[in-house]
């Protein structure tokens, strides 16, 4: 038996990088994985495909993890979740004296209230022995520079 057999994860932001490649593990771990994405849904299908062609259950669904109506509908969708990995994120280049505060917002609504809601409604379903997972960035400790909204938000 597979460690995550019979078990259901949500990875946030899945449909490409650290996200694909978290959702693909934790399907090879034996997880049925719903893969979250906000826009791509052709990437997002290539993500399920993949999971189904090696074997194991997987599909998507279209959210944006900032909003809350959204973040409710996503969470509803899912009859049982056993582990949450907030990866979702974005990262708009600025330097911080320029840096548009609508830029700002829009960074930590994503980043930051994203990981709070989508936590929010897990810790509201999940049985016991679940698991939320939260990606971060070495950017909270190694800052790039003209990108200080992402940092922050990220540091958070």
């Amino acid at each position: 038996m597979k460690a995550l057999e019979r078990k259901t994860a949500l990875v946030t932001g899945a449909e490409r990088g650290i996200g694909r490649a978290i959702a693909l593990r934790l399907a090879a771990d034996g997880a049925a994985v719903i893969v979250n994405y906000l826009a791509d849904a052709v990437a997002a299908a290539a993500v399920v495909a993949e999971i189904a062609a090696a074997g194991a259950q997987a599909y998507a669904l279209q959210a944006d993890v900032s909003d809350p109506a959204q973040v409710d509908a996503m969470f509803g969708a899912i009859p049982e979740l056993h582990v949450l990995v907030n990866n979702a994120g974005v990262g708009t280049p600025g330097m911080l004296g320029q840096i548009d505060p609508a830029v700002f917002d829009s960074v930590f609504a994503v980043n930051v209230r994203g990981v709070m809601l989508c936590a929010q409604a897990a810790i509201a379903r999940m049985p016991a022995g679940g698991r939320i997972v939260n990606i971060s960035s070495s950017t909270a400790v190694h800052p790039i520079p003209g990108m200080s909204a992402y940092v922050a938000s990220k540091a958070a």
